[in-house]
């Protein structure tokens, strides 16, 4: 299975550069306690 990076990440553009991890961090910690799909993948 291929896992895509956060840079890969759609929607990410919309945030400013120095903030980008942080919220794809954020949303990756909120589906894991959220969302089984994402927690099997």
């Amino acid at each position: 299975m291929k896992i895509p990076t956060y840079t890969q990440t759609a929607g990410l553009e919309r945030f400013p550069q120095l903030e980008r991890f942080s919220v794809y961090r954020a949303t990756h910690k909120r589906l894991l306690s959220e969302d089984p799909t994402y927690q099997r993948r």
